[in-house]
C-alpha cells in the first residue's frame, strides 16, 4: 500500500509541466526520493493538476503535475494558465507555486507548438526553469551520426558529437526559448540520471 505523506503549511510548492515521457517522474524521483505520495485532497474530482504529490521522504516539497499537457490545446493550455495565476496570487503562502519547471526532451528537431503557446503567453511572476531532459539520448544520436560518416577516429567522433548536440541545444532550444515574448528565467539541460536541486 502506498504511503502517505502529510503536507505542512510551508515549503517549496513546484508546476511540472511536460509531455508524458519527457523525464518528469524521474527529475521528481531523483529530488524527492523514489516515493511520492498522493495527498488526500477534496478537489479530485477536477483536472489532475490540482493534485498534490508529496516527497514521503520530505515533505516540504510539493509537486503538481500539469498531465495531459500533450498537444497544447487551448483548453489544456488555459487550465495551465489559469492554475498558475491562482496558485501565484494564493492569501495563503502555503498554497502559492514558487516555481515553475517546464520539461522538454532534447531531440534534433526545434520547439513544439506547446512551448511556443506557453512562453508567449503571460504566465506572471514564477520564474520559470525550461529543462531540457535526457540530453545524453541527444548525444548518442550524434555521435552514431558521426560513427556513420566514418571520418573520424572515436575520441574525435566523440568530441564532434557533443558539439552537435550543444549547437542544437543552444539553437533549437535555448536561443529560440529566450528569444519569446516571455522567455524562462532559465534553460538547462540533463542527462539521465543526472539530476539535482543544485541546478534546478
Amino acid at each position: 500500500m502506498a504511503k502517505r505523506a502529510q503536507r505542512v503549511d510551508s515549503g517549496f510548492r513546484v508546476l511540472i509541466i511536460g509531455k508524458t515521457g519527457c523525464g518528469k517522474t524521474t527529475i521528481l524521483e531523483k529530488i524527492c526520493g523514489d516515493e511520492i505520495a498522493d495527498a488526500p485532497s477534496e478537489k479530485r474530482g477536477l483536472h489532475n493538476i490540482e493534485k498534490e504529490l508529496i516527497s514521503v521522504e520530505n515533505n516540504l516539497f510539493v509537486a503538481h503535475d500539469s498531465m495531459g499537457f500533450e498537444a497544447g490545446t487551448e483548453k489544456e493550455m488555459n487550465i495551465v494558465l489559469d492554475f498558475i495565476k491562482r496558485r501565484s496570487e494564493a492569501k495563503d503562502p502555503a498554497d502559492r507555486i514558487h516555481s515553475i519547471w517546464y520539461c522538454m526532451q532534447s531531440g534534433p528537431r526545434p520547439v513544439q507548438k506547446a512551448e511556443t503557446v506557453f512562453f508567449n503567453s503571460r504566465h506572471g511572476s514564477v520564474p520559470v526553469i525550461a529543462i531540457l531532459t535526457k540530453f545524453d539520448l541527444l548525444m548518442e544520436e550524434m555521435q552514431q551520426k558521426v560513427e556513420d560518416d566514418g571520418e573520424l577516429e572515436d575520441d574525435e567522433a566523440e568530441e564532434e558529437a557533443e558539439k552537435q548536440a550543444t549547437a542544437i541545444y543552444e539553437e533549437h532550444f535555448k536561443k529560440a526559448l529566450m528569444s519569446m515574448k516571455y522567455p524562462p528565467t532559465q534553460v538547462i539541460k540533463l542527462s539521465n540520471g543526472n539530476c539535482s536541486l543544485n541546478r534546478i
